[in-house]
């Protein structure tokens, strides 16, 4: 059967299945065909080999940009994504984007979304040589105007956070991106 090669029909399919079975075998078709949904702007192509190039090739200018581009498509987890990357770039203006985006999906998602996203990227880091010892070396920290953050981190089960009934119960926007940047330090394998 031939795949279409046309533009629209690239971008709109779902590789998911395709980027999820093993990459370490090669088979050319397969990765002409994703090198075709790539070029042809497919979401879940730019986000999946955005995060590759970002979290193990260390190209963080073309991994980032991949991101941002699948959060324009209204990926939910790369909006995530973005948000938490931002948010540990260190750069100021970077982390105050990230934190508005971070808060953004958080209250649009609500729970399970938000449990999605955490185990996607979860999953996806646990899979690759986690090579960017920019982010591991550089925790960032989001003070809580309010100082609420100690109270909360200090008395959580982190399996609660992926549980599907989670529930958010924080209120605080701060505390929020704080506990997701905890949530995202604990995932982080060793740099390679």
């Amino acid at each position: 059967m031939e795949i279409s090669k046309e533009n629209f029909v690239l971008q709109k399919v779902s590789i998911q299945s395709l980027i999820c079975q093993n990459s370490w075998v090669k088979n050319e078709s397969r990765t002409s065909f994703l090198k075709s949904c790539l070029k042809s702007n497919n979401p879940q192509g730019l986000l999946h080999f955005g995060m590759m190039q970002y979290f193990a090739g260390m190209k963080l200018e073309k991994g980032l940009f991949k991101i941002e581009n699948a959060a324009k498509y209204e990926i939910k987890e790369a909006s995530y994504i973005l948000g938490l990357v931002l948010l540990c770039s260190g750069e100021e203006n970077n982390v105050n984007r990230g934190m508005t985006l971070l808060t953004s999906i958080m209250k649009e998602l609500k729970g399970k979304g938000i449990v999605k996203c955490r185990k996607k990227l979860r999953d996806f880091l646990h899979s690759i040589w986690f090579k960017n010892n920019l982010i591991s070396n550089n925790k960032p920290h989001i003070a809580c105007p309010e100082q609420h953050q100690g109270k909360i981190l200090s008395n959580w089960d982190v399996g609660y956070y992926y549980d599907e009934d989670y529930e958010d119960n924080i209120v605080c926007d701060f505390c929020k991106c704080a506990r997701e940047i905890e949530l995202f330090y604990q995932m982080l394998p060793s740099v390679v």
